[in-house]
């Protein structure tokens, strides 16, 4: 500022300056509430903006814009000679106006897991409309990373120099199930690309060769909860439903407990084993889990439990499964337990998906849909045959003895010496062009006691001939 005389630096109070869009009657203003004075006593005064003005001013879209929407109003009070005389009020338009070239640069971030933010601190105000979400990629290192997100939305409405982001469910639970990533502080970076944002005057961020590191930390804290689930009998397999990420290889089953009541009750089903088969993570994570032939058996022969689905509750302690940051998932007392989702019940008998015949060995390895019960299979009730319709040789088995007393979906049976003889006479059973399996209804039952229906013609996936002398 230049004044017609020289004035005291020493009587500069610059909370009485007003920055205006106009020296006209206006609404459109801003009153600096601090900055440093030039030091020297002149009639050329500087006031260099604090940073809450800066950024204040940064904000505005109608004051200092332009040379031609930026005037200054000073009070009587803001200044005086060297006589100690107040300077006259006065509203004067800026003689020279130098706009924002420089590029925002990204200052620093922190994150936080528990709440599912990122707090990003720029050098100048950013706009809130120029935010590409895309672009703002979180990675475990600062260069060469192997682990990355890209973020997909941003909740930031207002210009500033600090940005929010609330990761949606989707994304916060992706990045908490990546054991790689913004695990702490030293695997917690952030890259923005060029053009990312940019500042109020359309300057856009320049790319980088290397990303932050995060300032502040603030890991998952949230406790993860078990939120359905599903029993299907007729496959032996639970469907269960988390809404957090967890680590499925922490899974145990000896944890979980069916029971016929939400509340206490003395019918209940510890399970001892059971595979998980599949799992999914989006928001949250599920698995299907198959629950192990002992377990299945034990399970259709209660008397009171998991009959239909309003005798299907389940519970389990906190050490069921963990998530992803290791912490122990929330228990589900007896009070609370949760009812099935959806319940299917075991209706239908077991089915003969493929087999395999090996005359070397004098095996036969049945494969069916679901598990069943050893002690029901009548191998006198299977016939192997030369074709599918009209064979021209066949041989009904009389026995057989089977390999595991496990009751399973596979079976192994080991031929008796005389149907193996027989086959080996028979003039087939030398690939799987000249073999065929038919069974009469009700040769097998599965562990709820379904009867197979009459099994038609089937050949085998694969036929090994015999080659001993």
């Amino acid at each position: 500022m230049t004044f017609s005389e020289p004035i005291k630096a020493s009587s500069v109070k610059t909370t009485h300056f007003t920055l205006r869009d106009t020296t006209s009657t206006t609404t459109n203003t801003y009153n600096l509430t601090g900055g440093t004075v030039s030091t020297a006593n002149s009639d050329t005064i500087t006031i260099t903006l604090s940073a809450a003005d800066l950024e204040a001013v940064q904000k505005l879209t109608t004051v200092g814009v332009s040379r031609g929407t930026t005037a200054l109003q000073i009070r009587a009070t803001a200044a005086q000679d060297m006589a100690g005389v107040d300077i006259a009020a006065s509203t004067t338009q800026a003689q020279g106006f130098t706009p924002d070239t420089s590029k925002p640069t990204l200052l620093s971030f922190t994150i936080d897991l528990d709440v599912g933010t990122l707090t990003i601190t720029f050098s100048e105000v950013i706009k809130a409309t120029s935010i590409k979400a895309s672009q703002f990629v979180l990675q475990n290192k600062n260069i060469s990373s192997t682990a990355s997100f890209t973020l997909t939305s941003t909740t930031q409405t207002t210009d500033s120099k600090v940005v929010g982001f609330t990761l949606p469910k989707a994304d916060l639970d992706a990045i908490r199930a990546n054991t790689a990533l913004a695990t702490a502080r030293s695997d917690s970076f952030l890259n923005i690309t060029a053009g990312g944002v940019a500042d109020m005057e359309a300057n856009t961020i320049n790319a980088v060769t290397a990303a932050t590191q995060a300032t502040t930390y603030r890991k998952d804290a949230l406790v993860t909860k078990l939120t359905s689930f599903e029993l299907h009998l007729f496959n032996h397999t639970l469907e269960l439903s988390f809404d957090d990420p967890v680590d499925f290889s922490t899974f145990d089953a000896t944890k979980l407990t069916l029971q016929d009541v939400r509340g206490t009750t003395t019918n209940t089903f510890n399970f001892t084993s059971a595979t998980v088969l599949s799992t999914t993570t989006g928001s949250g994570s599920s698995a299907t889990v198959h629950i192990d032939g002992k377990d299945a058996k034990n399970l259709v022969a209660t008397a009171a439990i998991a009959k239909s689905i309003a005798s299907t509750f389940l519970r389990h302690t906190s050490l069921l499964i963990k998530d992803t940051n290791g912490n122990e998932v929330q228990a589900i007392a007896d009070s609370a337990a949760l009812q099935a989702l959806q319940y299917t019940t075991d209706t239908g008998g077991p089915v003969l998906r493929n087999y395999q015949l090996d005359l070397d060995s004098g095996r036969l390895i049945l494969t069916f849909s679901e598990e069943i019960l050893n002690s029901s299979l009548t191998l006198s009730s299977v016939t192997l045959q030369s074709s599918a319709a009209s064979p021209a040789a066949s041989v009904k088995l009389t026995g057989g003895t089977l390999t595991s007393s496990t009751d399973a979906g596979v079976v192994t049976v080991a031929l008796t010496a005389a149907d193996l003889n027989n086959l080996k006479k028979g003039a087939f059973g030398t690939n799987t062009s000249n073999t065929f399996v038919v069974a009469s209804s009700g040769y097998v039952q599965d562990l709820a006691k379904n009867l197979a229906t009459a099994l038609s013609a089937l050949a085998p996936t694969a036929v090994t001939a015999d080659t001993t002398n």
